[in-house]
């Protein structure tokens, strides 16, 4: 899609959705143009296991915690990441839970059931933020392995229309390699890529190279495949999840302009530990923090408070000295 679609695509969508008036008025005020704030400006709250319901008995304390429905997190608790983990049925379906049997209670069965929640909350409300959605193939246990990566990208086109996808592609542009456009050119606008969703593989050699021919293009294709270190200069290096907020990677990766996900919070760590990793993380520069605990929890004291966020605040490792909260994102 042009460039300049692109910008104009959320403001029609505005005056269709009667969020602005449309300027059929010679004396109405002319529409702002797009800010100046990029893509990694963001440093936005995610959940992990961003569907998973605690079980009744649960054999570890690892898995004592239980999310809101998707568009629920999105629109009441301001969460703009999600992890979800996807295995394959004997009916061929993308499911999505954490593990088999012990752990496997979740707020939406299936992967288009989980995109339509995510779809639906970004529909009604066009001026969010891109939204990011992790994704684990996870059937390094199952008896069915997922091999038909045509699959996945057909059910995100299925639920998601391009327009409303930000793609490997978008960010390319005519760059010979995504590497090659954030070097030159960074991620795009926010204010051109309002309303967007972005999808990014979670996952090793197995899956990552297989989806990326080898790590080397993503062209015509909907997800973004993390990189590791060794990884960051090859021609995807998009984004990475580099679990340890604290880890020294972080800072190669926010220089080279990878959007980086990290863990925080953890249902099997104390208050104190959690409140810990907390401050380390804000000040780590990774763009998306994924917690267990992305509210306030009764009868606990910890919870991923994000200090001025509305939700989401700006990068304090990459963002601009022009950078606010709401020049990011203010949905009423």
């Amino acid at each position: 899609m042009h460039s300049l679609t692109r910008i104009l695509l959320p403001l029609a969508i505005l005056a269709v959705t009667g969020c602005v008036a449309p300027n059929d008025d010679d004396s109405a005020e002319p529409t702002p143009a797009p800010g100046p704030l990029r893509l990694d400006e963001v440093q936005a709250r995610c959940t992990h296991n961003s569907y998973h319901v605690a079980p009744s008995s649960p054999v570890v304390d690892e898995h004592r915690y239980t999310h809101a429905p998707l568009a629920a997190q999105l629109g009441e608790q301001g969460v703009r990441g999600f992890e979800l983990d996807i295995h394959l049925d004997d009916a061929d379906r993308l499911v999505v839970f954490h593990i088999p049997v012990i752990d496997q209670q979740t707020t939406c069965e299936t992967f288009v059931e989980c995109l339509q929640g995510i779809e639906g909350w970004s529909a009604a409300n066009p001026q969010h933020h891109p939204i990011f959605v992790w994704m684990e193939l996870k059937d390094d246990i199952d008896a069915n392995k997922i091999t038909n990566y045509d699959q996945i990208d057909a059910e995100i086109r299925s639920v998601f229309p391009p327009e409303r996808l930000l793609e490997p592609d978008e960010v390319q542009g005519s760059y010979d390699s995504l590497r090659e456009a954030l070097t030159e050119e960074g991620w795009p606008l926010i204010d051109t890529v309002r309303g967007q969703t972005m999808f990014l593989l979670l996952e090793g050699e197995e899956h990552g190279g297989a989806y990326s021919d080898g790590y080397t293009s993503l062209a015509g294709k909907p997800i973004f495949v993390q990189t590791d270190a060794s990884r960051f200069d090859t021609p995807i290096a998009a984004v990475a999840k580099i679990n340890d907020a604290g880890s020294a990677d972080i800072a190669g990766a926010v220089q080279r302009r990878i959007l980086v996900a990290s863990n925080i919070g953890a249902a099997d760590n104390s208050d104190e530990d959690n409140e810990a990793k907390r401050q380390v993380a804000l000040a780590s520069g990774s763009n998306m923090l994924c917690d267990d605990f992305p509210a306030a929890v009764q009868g606990q004291e910890y919870w991923l408070d994000m200090p001025d966020g509305t939700p989401t605040r700006c990068n304090p490792l990459r963002a601009s000295a022009e950078c606010t909260a709401e020049g990011l994102e203010s949905l009423p």
